[in-house]
């Protein structure tokens, strides 16, 4: 929905996962209309000019089983989360920082939105907050920050 915030992500050297389109569990559904909406979010990084993604997380965190042997097959890598800072229930930064804080342990992945409306229009600026924030009080404890590279299949 956004090519050029994404085609700039791209640029400065970060990974690219594909979500999925609607924000749908993707256990609540038959595998092959998770697969439809996951080939349809490589379509548009196709339109964009980016490269297919390999990593893939899906919305909520829920792979079942068989959608995760397909993915697997098809090389691409289930990205999961330990961190989630519950940015889809607050825009407040301090909120979202605490939960964050809370839950990281060496090794986590953070898990934060672009907000917690869908709508295009939606007021994101809690969860930027939030992420500075974190990065900030996580680097005062001593940790650092690494990309998904070393999962590439």
């Amino acid at each position: 929905a956004y090519p050029e915030t994404a085609r700039a992500v791209h640029e400065a050297g970060h990974a690219i996962g594909n979500h999925g389109l609607g924000g749908r569990r993707f256990t609540k559904v038959p595998v092959d209309v998770a697969l439809d909406e996951i080939n349809e979010v490589d379509g548009l990084f196709e339109d964009a000019g980016l490269p297919a993604s390999h990593f893939v997380r899906a919305p909520r965190l829920e792979f079942g089983w068989p959608l995760a042997q397909r993915l697997s097959k098809n090389g691409r890598v289930l990205v999961g989360g330990s961190a989630p800072g519950n940015d889809w229930d607050t825009q407040d930064p301090e909120a979202i920082a605490k939960v964050t804080l809370r839950m990281t342990v060496p090794g986590s992945i953070l898990v934060l939105h672009d907000g917690f409306d869908r709508a295009a229009e939606a007021d994101r600026s809690g969860s930027v907050e939030a992420a500075g924030i974190i990065i900030r009080r996580l680097k005062d404890r001593g940790y650092t920050f690494h990309g998904l590279d070393g999962l590439e299949p």
